[in-house]
Parts: C-alpha cells; structure tokens; sequence
C-alpha cells in the first residue's frame, strides 16, 4: 500500500498488506461509552486518526444519538489526535500497517460483541488505512458489513451519509448533520 503525500514536504508512505490470521489480531482497546438520553439500539464507532477527528470526537454523543446509537466505541492511535485542534497527524508507512491492524482486530470485536446490532461507523483515518482495514475483514468471512452503516461525510450539505460498499449493507438511510462549537 502507498499513502501519497497531502502536504508540501511531506513523502509517500509504503507498507505490505499480509493477511491476518485472527489469531495474530493485536490487541487495542477502544473506548466504550454510553449514549446518555438515546432511544436508538444501535451499536457506534467513530475512528479518529485524521484532521478533524477532535470535532466529531467533541460532539461524539450528540452526533451518536442523531444516528440511533445508545452505545459507543472510540478507536484512536491516542488522546491526542482527539482533542488537539485540526491536528493533521502524518505517520510512517509501518505506523499505517501498525494501525490497519490495530483498526481491523478492534472492528471485528467489536462486531463479534454485537452480532445483531446495527452498527454505525464514522471514521476520520488516512484512505490507506481505511482500504487495509477494509480488506483485512472480508478475508474473515464473517459478515462484517451485514448491518453496518459507513458513514461518509458530504461537504456539501455538512452531514454524514451511509455510503453502501456491499450489498449486505442496509439500504435504507439517514443523515447525520456535522455539529461544530457550543457545548458538548
């Protein structure tokens, strides 16, 4: 896999894409946090390794609760990405691997902890990352995007919008407007 630089001075970013056996999945622990006030029944995820991430992170319950989420799961390399302001965090071509990894074994326990939730993934994280990860679980067989809903952030109208890459993914969708400033 090759990250192409996004910033002047910055270089490519090269790292193999071996499978996995789960077995070999390493261990990350993701924060999981209830959704006060929700009604909803599904199951959250927000990854947040890119810029920007601290502003989905701030307003992560009320962004959940939007989408009909009543428990969620924060996936990040450290705090630091989360709460530093518009940090564009560049790493190596062995930390993408490292995360890729790290990203795929917490989805699929994610997963396997919520068989028959819906789950609602919003991720800010390199488009390498997201490809591996992506790629890592379909070698699993295990159904990952059967009731998931990846949640794709539109410029345009400022809302997030499921994006279905598997026929197995709901069709029917929802919108989620992006929340920026006031409290949290």
């Amino acid at each position: 896999m090759v990250e192409l630089p996004t910033q002047p001075g910055e270089k490519e970013q090269q790292f193999e894409l071996p499978l996995l056996l789960e077995k070999d999945l390493p261990k990350l622990a993701a924060r999981e946090e209830l959704v006060e006030d929700s009604t909803g029944e599904r199951i959250g995820v927000h990854i947040g390794l890119a810029k920007f991430s601290d502003q989905f992170y701030k307003h992560r319950f009320r962004h959940f609760r939007a989408a009909g989420v009543r428990t969620c799961y924060t996936i990040s390399e450290s705090d630091d990405i989360l709460i530093s302001e518009n940090h564009r965090p560049v790493f190596t071509g062995e930390e993408l691997n490292q995360l890729s990894r790290l990203i795929t074994a917490e989805l699929f326990r994610i997963k396997e902890k919520h068989p028959d939730d819906e789950l609602v993934v919003f991720a800010n994280m390199p488009k390498t990352v997201a490809f591996a990860a992506g790629w890592q679980l379909m070698q699993y067989r295990r159904s990952f995007y059967q009731n998931t809903y990846l949640m794709h952030y539109d410029s345009e109208t400022e809302t997030y919008i499921p994006m279905r890459v598997r026929s197995s993914q709901p069709m029917t969708g929802f919108t989620v407007r992006q929340i920026r400033g006031g409290a949290v």
